[in-house]
């Protein structure tokens, strides 16, 4: 699967009061939010100011706002609920997310993520990504296209969102990295034209 690729990117940023989060997900098991919400809490006692978004519904909604409350973190998380596709990429052509973040874990038996498309999106806009190392995010996001950090693990979670909460060069070179690899590997064009030689490699094409 692949996605498209922006023609034009501006990153100049609104001034923001604070390192902004998205995560664009469902809010299901796989997705690990419940230890994205507690690195956010550790974060609450470290050395920054951040808001998480929350874009997405599912059935662990009320199970996560009760954590987010047991965490004293409601004033730091948004819960957005299911927004449109569009004005997700609107959040990234304007510059409104600092940071994306998916904290996916393992459920066992082979459940596992593939290679996220709301990633792969949002690196397609310089936006820096941090997730975890499983399925195919670990080849997504190697060689420094993004930070992984183990799953289940709120305390490397934290500590990588304040990685780039207190480096912005950091954010600006994980951002190009992270552009570059989906230009060459997982954009629409890319994966056409992957397919189409495959096709002519088993058909034969004049």
């Amino acid at each position: 699967m692949g996605v498209h690729i922006p023609d034009t990117i501006i990153r100049n940023h609104p001034v923001n009061p604070y390192f902004t989060l998205l995560c664009p997900a469902n809010l299901i098991l796989i997705k690990g939010h419940s230890y994205l919400l507690e690195a956010v809490a550790n974060l609450k006692h470290m050395d920054g100011i951040c808001r998480l978004w929350l874009a997405g519904s599912g059935e662990l909604s009320e199970t996560l706002y009760k954590v987010a409350q047991d965490f004293d973190i409601l004033d730091m998380v948004v819960f957005l609920g299911e927004i449109p596709h569009a004005d997700l990429i609107d959040y990234y052509k304007n510059g409104d997310i600092d940071a994306v973040v998916l904290a996916s874990v393992e459920l066992g038996i082979g459940i596992h993520e593939g290679i996220p498309v709301s990633l792969m999106e949002a690196m397609s806009y310089e936006i820096p990504v941090i997730s975890t190392s499983t399925g195919g995010i670990p080849e997504l996001l190697r060689d420094g296209a993004g930070l992984v950090v183990p799953p289940e693990d709120p305390i490397s979670l934290a500590q990588a969102i304040s990685q780039l909460m207190n480096d912005p060069d950091l954010c600006c070179q994980l951002g190009k990295n992270g552009h570059r690899r989906i230009s060459e590997e997982y954009s629409i064009n890319h994966i056409v034209s992957e397919l189409h030689e495959v096709f002519c490699n088993r058909q034969g094409c004049e």
